[in-house]
């Protein structure tokens, strides 16, 4: 039997990354030279949502680049949302086997396909845009302000309101966004669409229906708002805590913003106020746990999920007191997706693991920084030491491989891969003496 949900994800974010290299490609889209494998580079980290790049964005890309960039992001953080929905309708299943969330959450699984689709394409575009709408708004005015040009100001609002609810944390402003540390208006705007976006539109129409009294809240739900609210707590404690001296030189302001804004961004985003190479190792070794963990299934950014986490966590826990079983939430987790996660988890920390080795032995760096680089790929976060762009060609395509696995999913990417499924083989069981 083929894998025809997997396959069909992965070959849309591989015409969609060739498409977008030969749409840079066309003259006009640069304003200087490029090479190939930075415009493919380039195409990747927009269609995957990462943010990595090798160049300035907002210097070396035209309008017209720049467009296609934000068309890219657009078309991969809310391809892969649509996608994984249409997946439901035309075969019967999400990858990993996902069906039931949507299916409950949409309350669609009595209605025909054909009006499941169209379902699920409103749901997706009216959510999307009522986020991209209001961040756009609200950060348009800004930096209206801040370029003193309204239609300069809104079309920067408009790009980096679909950057941050995509997750993509491509800025026009060489520095990112650290010239507005202390601005709350933006500090706020960013962080909601990235949460937003992060979280995904299952989690927000579940949320709707409860609220409207429609229905409870999924599982799923419940654990993807409880993850992200302990991971971005956990963050802002270690930012504060971990760097004493960065945050006593700041304003009040600045003092409250950047531990939340940088733990925010680990999440998947990719926008920094402060220069990453400012922040203490310890900061650094937990921005990558945050960044390896990434955002939820579903949502617009990468990594293992946090739900993935959540359920590794849960079963750890209940192992400790020896018991078997995971309840949470009043409901009991299956053997098999406990199994799954840690199948997960283990299969995205080995294409980590390598591919940090292999940049490290192709450019010459250390390996913590070869490390922070590929996981921040890896959870298409976007954050970066500077090592990117000083890349040889070599790093650049192991970055760009890892960036595909990360938006995808290693285990959806091996599902593809296999031709049939292997019929299972029932043999007697045995002891093996381990630990």
């Amino acid at each position: 039997m083929k894998n025809t949900t997997e396959r069909f994800l992965a070959g849309f974010f591989a015409g969609a990354i060739l498409l977008g290299t030969v749409a840079l490609s066309l003259p006009g889209m640069t304003a200087g030279p490029l090479s190939f494998v930075d415009r493919l580079f380039t195409a990747t980290s927009a269609v995957c949502v990462t943010g990595l790049t090798v160049v300035d964005t907002g210097t070396l890309f035209t309008i017209p680049g720049q467009l296609v960039i934000l068309l890219l992001i657009q078309v991969g953080g809310l391809g892969y949302m649509t996608i994984g929905s249409i997946a439901v309708v035309l075969f019967g299943r999400l990858p990993l086997g996902q069906k039931g969330v949507i299916s409950e959450s949409l309350n669609v699984a009595d209605l025909p396909a054909a009006q499941q689709l169209k379902l699920v394409m409103k749901q997706v575009l009216v959510y999307t845009l009522l986020f991209e709408s209001a961040g756009a708004l609200l950060l348009g005015m800004r930096f209206s302000l801040e370029t003193g040009s309204v239609l300069r100001g809104v079309y920067l609002g408009v790009f980096h309101a679909v950057s941050a609810f995509c997750n993509a944390g491509f800025s026009l402003f060489p520095d990112s966004l650290e010239r507005f540390r202390a601005d709350v208006l933006v500090n706020v705007a960013v962080s909601a669409l990235v949460i937003a976006g992060g979280l995904g539109y299952v989690v927000w129409i579940n949320l709707r229906r409860r609220i409207l009294r429609r229905g409870e809240l999924l599982l799923h739900t419940k654990i993807a708002l409880t993850a992200t609210g302990v991971l971005l707590a956990v963050g802002y404690a270690a930012v504060w805590l971990a760097n004493p001296r960065l945050i006593a030189g700041m304003d009040p302001v600045s003092r409250v913003l950047v531990p939340w804004f940088t733990a925010m961004t680990a999440r998947t985003a990719g926008f920094n106020t402060v220069p990453m190479r400012d922040l203490s190792s310890l900061t650094l070794l937990v921005l990558m746990v945050l960044m390896f963990i990434g955002a939820s299934p579903g949502g617009t950014g990468g990594g293992i999920k946090t739900t993935t986490a959540a359920v590794m966590v849960l079963f750890l826990s209940r192992f400790m007191h020896r018991e078997g079983s995971v309840p949470v939430f009043r409901r009991m987790l299956s053997q098999q997706l406990v199994l799954k996660s840690f199948t997960i988890f283990l299969l995205s920390l080995v294409v980590v693991l390598c591919a940090a080795v292999l940049i490290h032995a192709v450019s010459g760096c250390t390996l913590g920084v070869a490390l922070f680089e590929t996981v921040s790929a890896f959870g298409t976060v976007g954050l970066s030491l500077g090592l990117t762009p000083a890349l040889p060609t070599a790093g650049k395509l192991v970055l760009l491989v890892v960036m595909v696995a990360g938006r995808v999913g290693v285990l959806t990417l091996l599902l593809a891969m296999v031709r049939r499924r292997v019929r299972e083989i029932h043999y007697i069981e045995e002891d093996v003496a381990i630990g």
